[in-house]
């Protein structure tokens, strides 16, 4: 299995949402691997990969429901995530 997704590796909240997956999918598989793939010398435009020798299932993360929840800054507000299981 493979998972490459684009991204602005400077921006905080992409770079962390990489590493949110990878914490998530090695939860599942201890063996993951990722890397970043830089298609200029600046590296903002980077793609996100990740490897496994496991066909590892993810859900489709565009119907989990992402909630900001009430916070003085909304920028780093905590967030609520809501996701059926399908097993």
């Amino acid at each position: 299995m493979q998972v490459r997704f684009k991204l602005d590796a400077y921006n905080r909240a992409e770079f962390y949402v990489a590493l949110g997956l990878l914490e998530l999918l090695s939860q599942q598989d201890d063996g993951i691997t990722s890397h970043f793939e830089s298609d200029g010398a600046t590296g903002a435009n980077s793609t996100f990969v990740l490897h496994s020798d496991k066909d590892i299932p993810l859900p489709d993360l565009r119907a989990i429901k992402v909630t900001a929840k009430g916070f003085s800054d909304p920028l780093i507000a905590p967030v609520l995530i809501e996701a059926t299981s399908t097993s």
